[in-house]
């Protein structure tokens, strides 16, 4: 394995919460710190299922306390996978009162492209959004398995 960074332990204590919200098996791939189409990406998970489509894949984008960088990175890397987070480690309380002062309309946007976002309690992964298949993510993922 490569580097480690400070916020990789982010992803340790939010992925039990990720497997249980999209029933991901234990015997999924796990790649960190890697590049996907032109992004370095923190996380990139991949496993198989028997629904559709049958290849299913996640990014998960880790910061520590930079709110405003890991919106931007959650939203130029939509199109990488299925379903994408944004994994950081503030209490939601400031996440929320940071989104509604600063770019109040930002909570919507992210619902509309699917994106999650996992906020930490302590060590306790919250869920503040959860990350969902859109159509036009899921026609540009199929074409490309074909």
């Amino acid at each position: 394995m490569g580097k480690t960074y400070e916020e990789d332990r982010l992803f340790d204590i939010a992925f039990p919460l990720l497997k249980r919200i999209h029933r991901i098996p234990n015997d999924c791939k796990i790649r960190r710190h890697e590049n996907i189409h032109g992004h370095e990406v923190d996380v990139f998970i991949t496993w198989r299922s028997r629904g559709i489509p049958p290849l299913r894949s996640m990014v998960v984008e880790l910061k520590q306390n930079d709110i405003s960088k890991l919106i931007e990175q959650v939203v130029a890397r939509r199109d990488l996978a299925l379903w994408v987070y944004g994994v950081i480690g503030l209490p939601t309380y400031y996440v929320m009162d940071w989104i509604l002062r600063k770019c109040p309309n930002v909570l919507p946007q992210l619902h509309q492209l699917g994106i999650g976002i996992i906020t930490m309690d302590g060590d306790t992964p919250v869920a503040l959004l959860r990350s969902r298949m859109t159509a036009n993510v899921l026609s540009k993922y199929l074409k490309s398995e074909l």
